[in-house]
């Protein structure tokens, strides 16, 4: 009778240990983001997935409607946060005995094993509330710096917020002027921590014989045939019509020489460059249409190749300086220049600036 009666109990601590984050929480209502014939001034808000729907009606034990506003959402955040220190409390209890005093180590581990599993479920979810106030709402203005804290923010951010607001940067980019044109696309894409990694490659093609201005176009242009890029924002605002951001970028860029330069084909072409990019966007209300701004300074350091090619003598670092600015129409065309500011010893720069057309084949 005794050994029965401790086997319901220990079934029950199991069962209990596996199920309670599901008990009953806060319940807090969520609300429809204010709707407007104009779509640049309506109450921004995150439309929920139907899986995203579904676990949270078991957690919280009520419906959802498809979109939750960002006020609801940090709400809905502080609630998990609660709950999570519960389950850390749960978890120190089972490890030191207090819940059941005859349990087993088997049995402590599976108790904390199951625990661990809830804890991750409700951080998910604690994390999307938090990155919807943080990118969708209007947080506090610190909140700003350093925006992506977690990988929840981060796929969050770029899946959601840069993506939406920002895709000039992404797909297929044709760029040219009268004597020459610029193909650049992005190949691989993916995260690493809160940095965002991604592989790109630039066709450049010229009628000019110079090779030195060739080189020194493509610093200008997005690089060379690889590229690999590091991104992190600084700095992510947004407002009913204006969205800026501060990120900072690192670049590795290389040539392949057997694809039509004059340089012997056993020298590295290529350059590593840290940089500061500013972005602003404007919508205009009542439109699809999207004003865009991009200002890029960065410190190029190059191959002893490079240098040569491009009359760098002294070998020391140089900066580039360019304006990236144009007009979005619908996420489907961009039209934009590209103007360098500054001249790298007297070739490409500050005179030689690009008109380009941009097409973005998906919507992601």
């Amino acid at each position: 009778m005794i050994t029965t009666l401790k086997y319901t109990l220990l079934t029950t601590v199991v069962v209990l240990a596996s199920n309670y984050s599901f008990a009953q929480y806060e319940k807090i209502q969520p609300i429809q983001s204010k709707k407007d014939d104009d779509p640049s001034l309506r109450i921004r808000s995150y439309p929920l997935k139907e899986d995203e729907k579904n676990d949270l009606k078991k957690i919280f034990k009520q419906d959802f409607n498809d979109e939750i506003d960002p006020v609801i959402a940090f709400q809905f955040a502080d609630s998990l946060n609660k709950k999570i220190g519960h389950v850390n409390r749960q978890i120190t209890q089972f490890r030191s005995g207090e819940v059941d005093t005859a349990a087993t180590i088997t049995q402590i581990n599976y108790n904390v094993r199951r625990l661990k599993a809830d804890r991750e479920h409700l951080r998910k979810y604690r994390d999307l509330f938090h990155s919807i106030n943080r990118f969708i709402g209007t947080p506090k203005f610190t909140n700003s710096f350093l925006p992506l804290r977690s990988k929840a923010g981060t796929d969050f951010y770029y899946q959601n917020v840069r993506n939406n607001n920002f895709k000039l940067l992404q797909n297929i980019v044709i760029q040219g002027a009268s004597d020459q044109s610029v193909v650049a696309s992005e190949l691989v894409t993916g995260y690493f921590s809160v940095l965002r990694v991604n592989l790109s490659t630039v066709i450049y093609n010229t009628n000019e014989s110079d090779t030195a201005e060739t080189l020194v176009n493509k610093i200008y242009n997005g690089g060379g045939l690889l590229s690999a890029n590091i991104n992190y924002p600084l700095f992510f605002r947004r407002w009913d019509e204006i969205a800026i951001v501060f990120d900072s970028n690192v670049k590795m860029s290389s040539d392949f020489n057997e694809f039509g330069n004059e340089l012997p084909k056993d020298e590295f072409i290529g350059y590593f460059e840290p940089s500061l990019n500013v972005f602003l966007e404007m919508r205009l209300r009542k439109t699809d249409v999207r004003l865009f701004c991009n200002y890029k300074y960065g410190r190029v350091y190059s191959s002893s190749a490079l240098n040569e090619a491009i009359g760098n003598t002294s070998g020391d670092s140089f900066d580039v300086s360019l304006l990236y600015a144009g007009i979005n129409f619908g996420n489907k065309i961009s039209i934009s220049t590209n103007v360098p500011l500054n001249n790298i010893n007297g070739l490409g720069g500050d005179d030689n600036y690009t008109v380009g057309i941009q097409y973005f084949p998906s919507d992601n």
